[in-house]
């Protein structure tokens, strides 16, 4: 098998366990509330927003695995600046623009969730980008 054989199926891996976590949440969303003694108003607001934020998993592992191939490589300034913008970059931004809009519509509290769906998406492309480059300048 070739480097890029292997980097598809650890791609995949990744990508697959990602999808696992996915669908566990999306279908215990509701017992995990109940592990937390969560009810009422607290108990919907969770399950919501568990439901909202699991899909940011399917983005998340290309991240993780991007980091980690990025420092393998030696690149650790790429692997730093995806760890930033999916934790700090695009997270918060997004987060403060939804919030003023929360505060006039007050039934879009779930936006507020679908910052973690943004911000890791943008880190994947941004992710591609980086994994390209390097593609081109070290491995190839």
């Amino acid at each position: 098998m070739t480097e890029g054989s292997n980097q598809i199926w650890y791609d995949l891996i990744t990508f697959c366990l990602m999808l696992i976590g996915f669908v566990l949440l999306e279908i215990l969303a509701n017992t995990f509330s109940n592990v937390f003694g969560l009810s009422g108003e607290t108990k919907v607001f969770y399950i919501s927003a568990m439901r909202i934020i699991t899909f940011s998993f399917l983005f998340a592992g290309a991240n993780i695995a991007f980091q980690g191939i990025f420092q393998a490589l030696g690149n650790g300034i790429e692997s730093l600046i995806i760890s930033i913008c999916r934790q700090i970059i695009f997270i918060l931004p997004v987060a403060y623009c939804f919030a003023k809009v929360i505060l006039h519509f007050m039934d879009f509290e779930w936006m507020m969730w679908l910052t973690f769906i943004i911000g890791e998406w943008i880190s994947t492309v941004i992710g591609c980008i980086f994994m390209k480059k390097i593609m081109k300048n070290k491995v190839n």
